[in-house]
């Protein structure tokens, strides 16, 4: 499976953006408004992880992940889908350790969204 993790900038924002054939699953990006200190974490697939035990397992785990992150002073949850995170981090390293822990639960998760 093709990946790579890509940068954008327009109009004071950046973005960086995980590039992947399965984006349902582990489609991640991170954006932030030039000079802020806050990262809006978008990943794909909270949109859709209601049932437990799993979405209680992934929603601790993106948690863990993103907090681990040098320079991230706080982590909480926006939106379903949306991670708000605070500190000095780097967008990159971001969206790489949100992949890295969605790759850690991906058969659970692709079986979930089989029968989705």
């Amino acid at each position: 499976m093709e990946e790579s993790i890509n940068k954008t900038e327009e109009d004071g924002f950046v973005e960086w953006i995980h590039q992947t054939e399965d984006a349902d699953i582990l489609g991640v990006s991170a954006s932030q408004e030039v000079g802020d200190e806050e990262w809006s974490v978008f990943i794909s697939v909270a949109e859709f992880v209601r049932e437990e035990p799993l979405e209680g397992k992934f929603r601790e785990l993106m948690a863990k992940s993103l907090s681990e992150v040098e320079g991230v002073s706080s982590v909480e949850e926006e939106d379903r889908e949306v991670w708000l995170v605070e500190g000095n981090a780097n967008g990159k390293e971001l969206v790489m350790a949100s992949v890295k822990a969605l790759k850690s639960i991906y058969p659970e998760l692709k079986q979930y969204m089989n029968e989705f």
